[in-house]
């Protein structure tokens, strides 16, 4: 329409209004996934707590600058899309349908489609279903077995369906169906460089975001209170930290911040408002310590 109006626009999608709404779509997609950490913090703490974890995530950590100064990049959508389908995995974990089951795999395979990397997040209700299996078959209990395969298998099927798409595109490139660009830096899972990756000056994860050092000390400490959720967060949190450090260039090339960590920020913000609630406990427990530190520092 511009073109038509005699505006010199180009066509080719590379031009200033294509761009500004891939923009406008980072901001978008980084709103939804804020609401859906606000939305899964709710399922354990208060509303204000869960807001103020929120908050102090969105606005302290890499992830301001993949929504304000570099919103085109893939972060955003990625952090929502991982949102999205571990708020719908707490939602029906407790008597979770077959079209639920379905409707998880499709959220599974968004966020892999998105960062294929992002497939780690799936342990979780990996790690549910095989709890639950292995109780069920204790139990003799051979029809809750059938539902729980049943549900995951459909939920395996739905999600590699959904990213049939990257596998097409890398069967048409590479010639696999499961590949990685040869051009791309190297993956070495048996030498992660984890030191690096968290504590480094050169974008380690923690260094440059030294809220984490608070927000995973407490997704620890959630784990310990609540295993059946924790655990399952802790593992895929884990397994993310260990493959971006299999990375070869570790630092993520020219990016800010531990870029790759997208992924982690619901886990993270349900560590920082268990944080927060502990802190708050210990403001009113000893009032005057809390003034004395304050004043210390």
């Amino acid at each position: 329409r511009l073109q038509a109006a005699g505006r010199d626009v180009a066509t080719d999608g590379t031009s200033f209004p294509y761009r500004q709404s891939i923009v406008i779509a980072g901001l978008v997609y980084a709103l939804i996934g804020w609401w859906a950490v606000l939305r899964l913090c709710e399922s354990w703490f208060p509303t204000r707590v869960a807001a103020s974890a929120v908050l102090l995530l969105a606005t302290g950590s890499f992830m301001l600058w993949y929504t304000l100064i570099e919103p085109t990049m893939t972060h955003a959508p990625s952090m929502a899309a991982v949102s999205l389908f571990l708020l719908w995995w707490r939602h029906t974990r407790d008597a979770r349908t077959p079209a639920q089951w379905i409707a998880l795999g499709v959220l599974a395979g968004l966020m892999t489609l998105i960062r294929w990397q992002n497939a780690l997040f799936a342990l979780v209700p990996a790690v549910e279903a095989l709890t639950v299996l292995v109780a069920a078959a204790r139990a003799g209990d051979h029809r809750r077995v059938k539902e729980v395969l049943v549900g995951g298998l459909s939920f395996t099927a739905v999600a590699a369906c959904v990213f049939s798409p990257q596998m097409v595109a890398w069967k048409a490139i590479y010639g696999a169906w499961l590949a990685v660009s040869p051009v791309g830096p190297q993956i070495r899972l048996a030498s992660p460089e984890l030191e690096l990756t968290l504590f480094s000056s050169r974008n380690g994860l923690v260094a440059m975001t030294p809220l984490l050092y608070v927000a995973l000390t407490g997704l620890a400490a959630f784990a310990w209170r609540h295993r059946r959720d924790g655990v399952p967060m802790v593992l895929a949190v884990a397994a993310m930290v260990w493959f971006n450090a299999s990375i070869q260039d570790w630092w993520g090339s020219d990016g800010f911040g531990g870029r790759r960590f997208d992924g982690i920020m619901p886990a993270a913000a349900i560590g920082l408002a268990t944080a927060l609630t502990a802190l708050q406990r210990w403001i009113r427990a000893y009032p005057q310590w809390t003034v004395a530190v304050l004043l210390a520092g």
